[in-house]
C-alpha cells in the first residue's frame, strides 16, 4: 500500500470507535510479530509503516466490511422508517 493510502487509511481509523479500535488492535497482535505499541492515557499508538502487507491489507478490509456494513444499516433504516411512514398513513 502506498502512502498516500496508508495516510488515509490511518486517517479513517481515527475517526472510528474504540471498540473497532480494539478489533484492529486484535488483528495487529494476531497478523504481526514484534509490534512496537505505545500506549498512554489517549490510546494506543502504532507505527503503521512498520506493518507488513498482510497485516495492512487485512486492516483495510476490516475497514470496508465496517464502512459497507454502516451502509447496509442506513439503507435498512430508511426502509424502515418508509415502512412505518406508510402504516401511519394507512391508519389515519
Amino acid at each position: 500500500m502506498n502512502k498516500d493510502k496508508l495516510k488515509l487509511l490511518c486517517e479513517t481509523i481515527e475517526k472510528m470507535d474504540q471498540k473497532d479500535h480494539v478489533e484492529i488492535l486484535k488483528i495487529i497482535k494476531n497478523s504481526s510479530l514484534n509490534i512496537q505499541i505505545t500506549e498512554n492515557s489517549n490510546g494506543c499508538f502504532i507505527n503503521m509503516d512498520t506493518l507488513d502487507a498482510e497485516t495492512v491489507d487485512s486492516i483495510d478490509k476490516y475497514v470496508i466490511f465496517l464502512k459497507q456494513n454502516e451502509k447496509e444499516l442506513h439503507e435498512q433504516e430508511m426502509t424502515k422508517s418508509i415502512l412505518i411512514d406508510s402504516l401511519n398513513d394507512l391508519h389515519k
